[in-house]
C-alpha cells in the first residue's frame, strides 16, 4: 500500500514478464529515478526481447512538464518500448503476459490518486483489460503526431 511497495512490485512484474508489458501511464508518476528506472528496463526489456507497450497520459500538464513527458517518451522509445499518448486514461494499469494485473484508481471523493493498487493473477481478467488497452492504445498519438499538435 506504500509508495516503496507499489515500486518494488512494479520492477518484480518487470523482471518476472517474459513477452509482453502494456502500461497505462498517469500523472502523478511514481518512478521516483527516471534515470534507475531506464537502466533496469533496458537490462529487463532488450534482453528478454519483451514487447512494451506505453500509453501516456497529458491531461492537466503544464507546458515545461509536457515537455518533459515528450523528453521521457523519446529516452523510453530508444530503449525498444512503443508508445503513444493520449489526453486521459481511467487508470494507472499493467499487463503482463496477459496473466497479471496491477492496477490503481483514483479516490472517487478526493480525486486524488489512491496509493493502494491492486494485483490480480487471472488470465481472463487480464485478457478484458488487454482490449481495453487495445482500445486506447488505437485512440492515442504518435510522439511524432504529439509534437506535432503541440506546436500548432
Amino acid at each position: 500500500t506504500d509508495k516503496r511497495q507499489i515500486g518494488e512490485k512494479w520492477v518484480d512484474i518487470q523482471q518476472q514478464t517474459k513477452k509482453e508489458l502494456l502500461v497505462f501511464t498517469k500523472p502523478p508518476y511514481t518512478t521516483p529515478n527516471l534515470e534507475d528506472n531506464i537502466e533496469k528496463e533496458k537490462e529487463i526489456f532488450k534482453e528478454k526481447n519483451i514487447v512494451i507497450k506505453g500509453l501516456y497520459e497529458y491531461d492537466g500538464l503544464s507546458a515545461e512538464e509536457l515537455k518533459n513527458l515528450v523528453k521521457t517518451v523519446e529516452i523510453y522509445q530508444e530503449i525498444g518500448e512503443e508508445a503513444r499518448l493520449i489526453e486521459k486514461l481511467p487508470m494507472k494499469l499493467v499487463i503482463s503476459d496477459e496473466t497479471l494485473v496491477m492496477f490503481a484508481l483514483n479516490d472517487r471523493i478526493s480525486l486524488k490518486p489512491n496509493i493502494t493498487s491492486m494485483v490480480v493473477d487471472h488470465p481472463s481478467y487480464a485478457t478484458a483489460l488487454k482490449k481495453v488497452f487495445e482500445s486506447y492504445w488505437t485512440d492515442g498519438s504518435s510522439i511524432d503526431e504529439f509534437k506535432k499538435k503541440l506546436n500548432q
